[in-house]
């Protein structure tokens, strides 16, 4: 209710940001925290220079669409 579109409104000594479009005022951490996730997911399916699917661990059960 306190939230007004494109300002900052401070009450009772809260900042309430009224931004309208967050997403597009920070693609860089998004970028970061995305390619961080990528990053972290193909180290656990790459051990040693190969692709190595430990059907064991539950993230990549999760995530394997097919194997052969």
């Amino acid at each position: 209710e306190l939230s007004e579109p494109g300002k900052t409104v401070i009450h009772k000594g809260v900042k309430i940001i009224g931004n309208s479009n967050l997403a597009s005022e920070m693609p860089r951490d998004a970028s970061f925290f995305y390619s961080n996730n990528v990053a972290s997911y193909l180290k656990l399916l790459i051990k040693e220079g190969k692709l190595d699917l430990d059907l064991n661990n539950e993230i990549i059960e999760k995530t394997i669409l097919t194997k052969s």
